[in-house]
């Protein structure tokens, strides 16, 4: 009980601290005269504001989530942080997430990296995993890749499949580790067996490529197959291809390009350009250059290559089906807002999550 007390008496100033962030209009009074909570909500507050953290969380949570009302992050970040005061690591991670990406909070990497480190003191996996990406990507501190490593082990000592695929490739870089193809493939595959989806298609992407182990177009085809099925942009775009081709897999025409328009949904510029290719020279599909134009302008804002071919085509096509072309991209951009996926798929940038205590 007294350490109960001495906790919440620290997270004040932790809390004051935080509050020193927000406009006086977005305060706590305000926001929850002004927002209405489900009666489940409602009942978690009291207990909340005396500074019961597993209330705190479940509040954060909610407002981050929109479960029970509307998603606040501001109001996310105001009770993460008073958890996060109180040396709850899960909220250290997330309140840490809510700095680097400045969603309810101005952005600031100095204090990601804060709280990702407090979080790691308390041996937290996504502590330590995010703390290891702020070293490796230099943000938030100087870049320094052996301690990146030395938190990206820490973290996948414990089976957290996120460090397991970093670590492994870093080994399979040579990135602040010597190169060690065998460490770099024993990681990778712990990745995979803990159910990483980005562990599957990098081993998809090994198997299909050859560069480190023997090229097994069948076996790439089964990982692809099951980083697809979790909605994996990269692996869709990937067995599209193997489909369109009949590599390691019975060719398919129409499943491959049903895989490469869901890659393309999920906005994966590589998967557009795949598109545009294959209608400009009428693989499994009629040559139809329309099409080919319209894949290219989803993709040129984020693909140089797409933008690249779009300017060698563009004398070609007559005004007027350019201008339908450039509406219809124009339409399509405003159904699927959000960005554009990276061109280089980097399972080592991911921030690591947890879910919520029970």
């Amino acid at each position: 009980m007294l350490r109960q007390l001495v906790l919440r008496s620290a997270a004040l100033v932790v809390f004051t601290a935080f509050v020193q962030y927000l406009a006086p209009a977005q305060q706590l009074g305000p926001w929850l005269d002004a927002q209405p909570l489900s009666p489940q909500l409602a009942r978690l507050l009291p207990r909340a504001q005396e500074g019961y953290i597993a209330e705190e969380v479940k509040l954060a949570d909610a407002f981050h989530q929109g479960r029970g009302t509307e998603a606040n992050p501001q109001m996310a970040a105001y009770w993460y942080a008073r958890a996060a005061g109180m040396g709850d690591s899960y909220s250290q991670v997330q309140l840490g997430n809510l700095y680097l990406s400045g969603n309810g909070v101005e952005a600031n990497q100095t204090e990601a990296f804060k709280w990702y480190a407090r979080a790691a003191a308390e041996g937290s996996p996504a502590g330590e995993h995010n703390l290891a990406f702020l070293y490796a990507s230099g943000k938030g501190t100087t870049q320094d890749l052996r301690v990146a490593e030395h938190w990206y082990r820490q973290a996948a000592e414990k089976h957290f499949a996120p460090s397991e695929l970093a670590l492994g490739i870093m080994y399979l870089e040579g990135r602040g580790v010597t190169r060690n193809n065998e460490e770099a493939m024993k990681w990778i595959h712990r990745a995979a067996a803990h159910n990483n989806t980005d562990g599957w298609f990098v081993l998809g992407n090994l198997l299909n490529e050859g560069s480190v182990v023997r090229v097994d177009e069948r076996e790439a085809a089964r990982w692809y197959e099951k980083a697809a099925k979790a909605g994996h942009p990269g692996a869709l775009n990937n067995l599209g291809l193997l489909y369109i081709y009949g590599n390691g897999v019975t060719r398919d025409y129409a499943k491959g390009f049903r895989l490469l328009h869901a890659a393309a949904e999920a906005r994966n510029p590589i998967a557009c350009r795949n598109l545009a290719r294959l209608y400009m020279e009428g693989v499994g599909t009629p040559v139809d250059l329309s099409s080919a134009i319209l894949c290219l302008m989803l993709a040129a804002e984020a693909d140089p290559e797409s933008a690249a071919s779009l300017a060698r085509l563009q004398p070609l096509v007559d005004p007027v089906g350019w201008q339908k072309a450039r509406e219809l991209a124009e339409q399509w951009h405003a159904q699927h807002p959000g960005p554009w996926l990276s061109q280089k798929m980097e399972p080592v940038s991911e921030i690591g999550q947890l879910k919520a205590p029970n």
